[in-house]
């Protein structure tokens, strides 16, 4: 299971990309393949798993949570799983679902007479390193 967000992926980002060739591929549904950003350069990202490919944002979504150990991304609760799980068996799936972010300030000196702010956004990991879905 993967949370996605369509935050902007930036390098070292895990990613899903659809791997058609044209929107009306598949009967057009996307076949997703998980990536990991290596290189941002004019707005495309690149990875390893498309050597040499630009890939556009409209057609990535950035993966913020996951229970997929292996990518080391906080993961999902169960409590959420098993909340998700009954919805799935019910044939009712939710597809959208929010999920609380904290806000970090931070000040640093463009020149030698002023302060920039930046604020810098991350979702709510919990003692169990799993995100907080509201």
């Amino acid at each position: 299971m993967y949370v996605l967000s369509n935050e902007v992926i930036k390098v070292n980002d895990y990613f899903l990309a659809d791997d058609r060739n044209s929107m009306y591929e598949n009967d057009g549904i996307p076949k997703w393949k998980i990536c990991k950003c290596t290189k941002k350069e004019n707005d495309w990202i690149y990875c390893n798993e498309f050597p040499g490919v630009g890939l556009n944002h409209d057609w990535t979504e950035k993966i913020i949570a996951t229970t997929n150990k292996e990518l080391l991304l906080p993961g999902i609760s169960k409590e959420f799983i098993n909340f998700y799980r009954s919805f799935y068996n019910a044939n009712e799936i939710p597809i959208e679902f929010t999920v609380e972010y904290i806000y970090e300030k931070f000040f640093t000196p463009v020149d030698d007479d002023d302060d920039d702010e930046i604020i810098v956004s991350k979702p709510t990991i919990d003692f169990e390193n799993c995100i907080a879905i509201i």
